[in-house]
């Protein structure tokens, strides 16, 4: 069982009572702010909504700025595969395009990734290729089929997809 449900021992004291209540009211005051700069930005922004041209052109030019100025957080140097035991990285694999690509030779993206999916096998791991399945576990945009290590998987219905019709 993988003991999700249990709770830390906790010892209840009066001033936990005091410090929740500031929380709250400081919680309440920023969702008040929040809504107030949302208002506030939606009235800014709705006459671009009749100039599809000038409202995209300003996304795009708002987005290469946020792209010069944080160059390395916009699609780069994020992502990957890590194994880790005990604090200890057993196994890695690199995506920084992305998050998604390495741009390595395949044939050492190839070793990484069977380096990695052994480590994981090493750890208790049973499926042929556990990365693949974690990766398309919350992909949004197919809602109705997954791809597994069991191939193409409806799972409204739990049955096999044929990928050739």
């Amino acid at each position: 069982m993988l003991r999700l449900l249990d709770l830390p021992d906790y010892t209840f004291e009066t001033w936990h009572i005091v410090v929740g209540v500031i929380l709250g009211i400081v919680g309440a005051i920023l969702t008040l702010v929040y809504g107030l700069m949302r208002k506030g930005l939606n009235r800014l922004v709705l006459p671009l909504n009749r100039m599809p041209i000038v409202r995209n052109t300003l996304g795009g030019l708002l987005l290469g700025l946020l792209g010069m100025a944080l160059p390395l957080t916009l699609f780069l140097g994020s992502g990957g595969l890590v194994v880790v035991n005990n604090g200890q990285v057993q196994a890695k694999l690199a995506l920084p395009v992305a998050g998604l690509m390495c741009a390595a030779p395949l044939e050492q993206v190839v070793v990484w990734e069977k380096e990695v999916n052994q480590a994981a096998h090493d750890l208790g791991a049973t499926l042929d290729h556990p990365f693949m399945a974690l990766s398309f576990i919350a992909l949004p945009v197919i809602p109705k089929l997954k791809l597994t290590d069991q191939g193409l998987v409806d799972v409204e219905s739990f049955t096999h997809v044929p990928l050739f019709l």
